[in-house]
């Protein structure tokens, strides 16, 4: 991939979110205060109120007029956190004597900027996507629970988007283990886990082809995985002959309270409970997604029995 195509966004404990491409650094102070926590927490607990129409909606965005205008709101206010202080270019070519350059424009503008030069310059190409790949320093830190798949991108006569519209947006957890140098090809798992209430994750049909571009053709080796609920995913892990040094996981997420939570698809036997507990309703109306929290999803990839088995978890929501 080229330096235009992929980027890193790191939110820092000392308050200050990193943007890095392949060449080039820039930092920016973070733009969070306590009203601000309170509109974010406000807004999402709003929106969270009409999930069926975020499900039944072919993008990011529900088609409710007013629903969406909330959703614009969340978005903007979570990309001012992120991206709206003013950037600064990071100049480390002598490692004893780093220096921060201001820049006239914020860490959002030049974001957007090089999203502008990507629209207009990529070539017909599906698999050809922009990628941002976000990490906290600590998945413990109230920034953790934010909804950040809503990020919202203002632009002048109202053609702003949501970033996941336009960019294949990946979650990375924290702390993660660090990759052992790998024998043979990079050993890749996809775990696809999309239950059929909340839709399809759009952009994601190429993915695998898109990795393969990225680490070279020969250098990784992808194993998919259909359909996957939390239970599977741990014993398959379990019974591999070799773990996987990166698992992707594609899915959903949601903020349920101050708790963030990946969906998995729940396993025939929760189905037929709940079935069983429903009753007389509707078949139709019981819900397929296993709602998990992301810290227990990462106490279970680092539990002792899966100690010698832990890999790189990616989260594409």
């Amino acid at each position: 991939m080229s330096p235009e195509t992929t980027c890193t966004v790191t939110v820092r404990r000392d308050n200050t979110v990193t943007l890095e491409f392949e060449v080039k650094r820039y930092q920016a102070d973070l733009q969070h205060r306590p009203l601000t926590r309170d509109i974010v927490r406000r807004l999402d607990s709003l929106i969270t109120r009409i999930p069926q129409s975020i499900a039944q909606s072919s993008s990011l965005a529900p088609s409710s007029g007013y629903e969406k205008e909330d959703l614009k709101l969340l978005g903007a206010v979570l990309f001012d956190i992120l991206f709206g202080g003013q950037a600064r270019k990071v100049v480390d070519d002598d490692p004893s004597r780093v220096q921060f350059l201001p820049l006239n424009m914020t860490l959002g503008a030049l974001l957007d900027g090089r999203l502008k030069d990507f629209e207009n310059e990529r070539p017909c190409e599906a698999a050809r996507s922009f990628r941002i790949c976000l990490s906290l320093e600590d998945d413990t830190w109230t920034l953790s629970t934010y909804p950040w798949e809503f990020l919202f991108v203002e632009r002048e006569a109202d053609q702003g988007f949501f970033l996941g519209e336009k960019v294949i947006l990946t979650r990375v957890l924290n702390p993660l283990p660090a990759l052992r140098a790998c024998e043979g090809a990079l050993q890749v798992w996809l775990a696809w886990s999309q239950p059929g209430e909340l839709g399809q994750i759009s952009g994601v049909e190429s993915l695998p082809k898109t990795i393969k571009t990225a680490f070279g053709l020969g250098a990784v080796e992808i194993t998919e995985i259909k359909e996957v609920t939390f239970d599977t995913l741990l014993e398959t892990l379990r019974a591999a002959d070799r773990a996987p040094d990166i698992l992707h996981l594609v899915s959903h997420g949601q903020l349920h309270g101050d708790v963030s939570e990946i969906a998995f698809r729940r396993s025939p036997e929760q189905l037929r409970e709940a079935r069983e507990r429903a009753g007389p309703q509707p078949q139709e109306d019981v819900k397929q997604a296993d709602w998990v929290a992301i810290k227990t999803i990462a106490a279970a990839l680092g539990h002792e029995r899966l100690r010698d088995r832990r890999c790189t978890l990616v989260c594409m929501l």
